[in-house]
């Protein structure tokens, strides 16, 4: 979903999947007070996580939010309650640490704890359910989103080729992940310095 500036939301209406919908299935919402102001059919529930993100986030206009095979079997896994990086790029992308909520917590039902969490991360994952991402920019989103699912997907390699050769998985550090969260803008989203390119 993304908005503009005027504060509204375009979105798809209920009854559609992703996949499958067209142009004439794009509907517009007040983000104010979920109005329908362009289509007939209203936005699925799930619409009020979209809109409490993008009130409580003036940086963000747009959310992506999906239900990935990956992503809800790998936080399906007991004991899988954090998730530790093997790739560098994945933190560069998302500039904020993921937040991972309790496996029975549905943001999408019940969207109370949206403000608890949101200025804090730019993706957050419900085990059960799914991974919702933010960006600036609908193309800041995509990326955001088809990083971590990269990421979940390198761990799953990770994990089953340690356990055939019994060895362990080798983790980026938490300084490093740390510094890569910090320095995500710069690298990846070209907000260099002058002496960055000092010689």
């Amino acid at each position: 979903m993304a908005h503009d500036p005027h504060g509204v939301a375009y979105t798809k209406h209920r009854g559609v999947s992703l996949e499958e919908m067209i142009a004439d299935n794009v509907i517009v919402t007040n983000i104010k007070d979920g109005k329908l102001l362009h289509g007939s059919v209203p936005p699925s529930l799930g619409h009020q996580l979209n809109r409490i993100v993008l009130m409580e986030r003036k940086d963000i206009n747009a959310v992506i939010h999906l239900h990935v095979n990956e992503v809800i079997g790998y936080f399906s896994a007991e004991g899988a309650t954090q998730l530790s990086f093997i790739s560098e790029d994945t933190p560069l992308v998302l500039e904020k640490p993921i937040h991972i909520l309790a496996p029975d917590e549905n943001v999408e039902i019940v969207p109370d704890t949206i403000p608890s969490f949101i200025h804090d991360t730019n993706c957050f994952i419900m085990p059960h359910h799914g991974v919702t991402v933010l960006g600036e920019t609908l193309s800041q989103a995509y990326h955001r989103i088809t990083s971590v699912v990269a990421e979940i997907k390198r761990l799953i390699t990770a994990n089953s080729a340690a356990s055939t050769r019994a060895g362990n998985v080798r983790y980026v550090s938490q300084d490093h992940v740390d510094t890569m969260l910090r320095d995500g803008r710069r690298v990846v989203y070209g907000e260099y310095a002058p002496a960055d390119f000092a010689r």
